[in-house]
């Protein structure tokens, strides 16, 4: 009687301790896999933090918004590739009008935007024309005018030109000033500077900033050369 009895208690505590066993097993499984389940959810918001904190596809100023402004527009070509356009009835004779740089003298024609570059079209070898700023270039007028014209052509001798070199101005009062050369630059048809993309708009085309010329010609299709003397 007491072996069966004996039998039977054991057997229940192998049972009982068989049961804890399982027990112990699934909420050790349990438990990994919420910690599995834990970690994979972290890895994943991680990566979408990251996501969202990288800088990429940052806009600079200078291409938010390209066609808001206008264009400078010298065609590209230079003197050999045009063939020659006629003036409008407003140009300007331009015999007592010139500049005298590196001891060339270039005459230019008073223009503006709307018959600029028709002018330097006829002419592109021997003549500029303004463009920007105030259109009739003055000496005393202590403001900015913008010259255009072709290179090859008239202007190709602004590849020539330094910082301090001189550049002299007859206005159509026959009034002369010399100019100092300040800035060198290159811009592209946007008139953004290359390499750092500022914005030189106002700059080439403004009327302010004091008595001053801005000299502009070709490089290349996309790319202007650019000479602010004073």
């Amino acid at each position: 009687m007491k072996t069966r009895k004996l039998l039977i208690f054991l057997a229940s505590s192998v049972a009982a301790l068989a049961l804890v066993a399982i027990v112990s097993t699934f909420f050790l499984l349990t438990n990994q896999g919420d910690k599995s389940a834990s970690g994979s959810k972290d890895q994943t918001t991680s990566s979408v933090t990251n996501d969202d904190d990288r800088s990429i596809d940052i806009v600079n100023e200078a291409d938010a918004n390209p066609d808001d402004k206008g264009k400078l527009a010298i065609y590209a070509g230079g003197a050999d590739d045009l063939m020659g356009e006629d003036l409008p009835d407003t140009a300007n004779n331009y015999t007592s009008q010139y500049f005298i740089i590196k001891n060339q003298i270039i005459h230019y024609t008073v223009a503006g935007t709307r018959t600029g570059q028709a002018v330097i079209n006829k002419n592109p070898k021997t003549e500029a024309a303004t463009w920007g700023g105030v259109t009739a270039q003055s000496c005393v007028d202590n403001k900015n005018t913008h010259f255009i014209a072709h290179n090859p052509g008239a202007f190709n001798v602004l590849t020539q030109l330094k910082n301090n070199d001189m550049i002299t101005v007859v206005d159509s009062a026959k009034k002369k000033r010399n100019y100092r050369v300040r800035v060198i630059t290159r811009v592209d048809d946007k008139a953004y500077e290359i390499g750092t993309k500022r914005d030189y708009w106002s700059i080439i085309t403004g009327t302010g900033g004091g008595e001053r010329i801005t000299l502009q010609t070709c490089l290349s299709r996309t790319t202007n050369l650019i000479v602010i003397a004073y």
